[in-house]
């Protein structure tokens, strides 16, 4: 709405950050220019937003995308390029005597480049779509400050549509908002659109028949020109472009992770039994590949949802407490500033609204993190169990061929020994070592000894031992694996024969 008294106006409202544009690796520094404008270099926002206002009159709704379009031309004009990083929102606002009829047609094209259409309009709910009301001495009726919802050919109107503006050359479109890259990243290259629109029934009759009313209910919800105070409109839709883009993306990638997750119940629903016949690359794939991937994206979702919410109510808080000085600002100026219906205050509502459907994200978000970690487990168990066994069958590989080398030592030691020792050596160690190769010599001569001294010198009865000692360390697990493969083919029949079942 301009300052020239007019029944049907327009306006686009900009707002970027700061902040992301600096960061961006393209992005040019921002211009060192005076934010006391919203009209020609924008107004600040909590320090690091930017908003920046686009009049136009319109007569045709229809070619409200082409109006936006050189809006954003002009920004990016008198701005620079980078601003396009930098986007978080556009909030179109219509001001007319009555939205019955107003419709803002916008295209909607879809990551397969498929165009539908997707219409802006009033919502037939009157609870529902009204923010706030202006009223004065000498209205008939208030001004009201409405929220249109988005419609499209299989749904019917919602005021929350996950949908992105995309400005492309010379067109604007609509695209769906893919949670699954938000989930890798903190883009902040998925600006949201909106419509919102101001009815102010009787003002043209009203400003022909004198009254002043009308001018002032202008400069109310506009602001002056070449004024440095801020309409009252300019906190309340930068609050709620920033609310929307926050809740709409943190939304998706929630959304978009819930919906992954319902895949796991294949893996929540294994039996003992079907665990046990995985091999142990497939548990390792499942556990590193599935279960852990997935807790760490929830655990970084957790994370982001807490962030969340704690900036929807911090902003939820400031907007409070600027419509608390709004509202003491116009009564002093006899305006009556109406936020509640029915008991309700609808701005404050739609902050709680998101806020709560963040906290019911993040408490579902809770569950399945535990559950996963439980799964975790319960794979982690099962592969320790399969390490520990082959780790305790090597150890009993180990002790076998320490027996068998000392059963080929015991052979050399029952060999006939000579009783000639060392000339040089001492008395008392010729005197010891004779006595030790007597007594050998004697223990050889026995039968039996000598008997079993006769098979150690064998290489065929050698040879017999170490293959009685390998069939009885590979009897045992051979016989457990043939069991486990009979079982686990059983059990595979059987989930057959039930699936047949069911499908019959």
């Amino acid at each position: 709405m301009t300052n020239d008294l007019s029944i049907l106006d327009c306006r686009f409202f900009f707002l970027f950050e700061l902040n992301t544009h600096q960061q961006e690796k393209d992005a040019l520094p921002l211009p060192n220019l005076p934010r006391n404008s919203l009209l020609e270099h924008g107004i600040l926002v909590d320090e690091d937003k930017l908003l920046i206002g686009s009049g136009n009159k319109i007569q045709a709704h229809e070619k409200s995308a082409d109006f936006l379009v050189e809006s954003w031309k002009k920004i990016v004009g008198l701005h620079e390029p980078a601003y396009t990083a930098a986007l978080l929102g556009v909030a179109m606002v219509i001001a007319d005597d009555s939205l019955e009829y107003h419709t803002i047609p916008m295209t909607l094209i879809d990551d397969a480049g498929k165009s539908s259409p997707i219409t802006f309009k009033r919502s037939p709910h009157k609870r529902e779509r009204e923010l706030f009301t202006v009223q004065t001495e000498g209205m008939s009726e208030p001004t009201r400050f409405e929220q249109f919802v988005a419609c499209t050919d299989n749904e019917s109107g919602d005021y929350r549509y996950r949908y992105s503006l995309v400005f492309r050359e010379n067109q604007v479109f609509l695209q769906p908002i893919s949670g699954t890259n938000l989930l890798a990243q903190e883009a902040t290259k998925t600006p949201i659109f909106s419509v919102y629109g101001i009815e102010h029934p009787e003002l043209e009759e009203s400003h022909k028949a004198g009254k002043t009313w009308p001018k002032d209910l202008q400069q109310l919800l506009m602001g002056k020109k070449d004024s440095k105070e801020s309409a009252i409109t300019t906190p309340i839709v930068s609050r709620l472009i920033l609310r929307q883009w926050q809740f709409t993306r943190i939304d998706c990638v929630a959304s978009q992770l819930r919906s992954q997750l319902p895949d796991n119940v294949r893996y929540r629903q294994l039996s003992q039994q079907d665990l046990v016949c995985k091999s142990d690359g497939e548990l390792e794939k499942d556990l590193e590949g599935i279960i852990d991937k997935q807790t760490v994206q929830v655990k970084h979702l957790q994370a982001r949802l807490h962030k969340a919410i704690r900036t929807l109510e911090i902003n939820r808080n400031n907007l409070n407490k600027k419509l608390e000085k709004i509202q003491q600002d116009l009564k002093k100026q006899n305006w009556q500033f109406t936020l509640e219906f029915t008991g309700k205050q609808v701005l404050a509502e739609i902050f709680q609204r998101d806020i709560r459907t963040l906290e019911n994200h993040q408490h579902y978000l809770t569950a399945e993190l535990l559950d996963l970690e439980a799964l975790h487990q319960r794979w982690h168990l099962q592969l320790e169990g399969r390490r520990l066994a082959h780790g305790n069958r090597m150890e009993t590989l180990a002790h076998i061929l320490i027996l068998l080398v000392a059963l080929g030592e015991m052979g050399n030691i029952t060999k006939p020994h000579s009783n000639t020792v060392a000339s040089n050596a001492h008395e008392v160690v010729k005197s010891c070592e004779g006595l030790l190769v007597g007594w050998l010599d004697k223990l050889n001569n026995l039968c039996f000894i000598q008997d079993v001294t006769a098979l150690l010198h064998s290489l065929f009865v050698y040879l017999a031992v170490i293959l009685v000692f390998i069939v009885g360390w590979l009897l045992f697990p051979g016989r457990k694996w043939v069991k486990k493969k009979w079982n686990c083919w059983r059990n595979k029949r059987r989930n057959r024969q039930s699936i047949q079942s069911n499908d019959g």
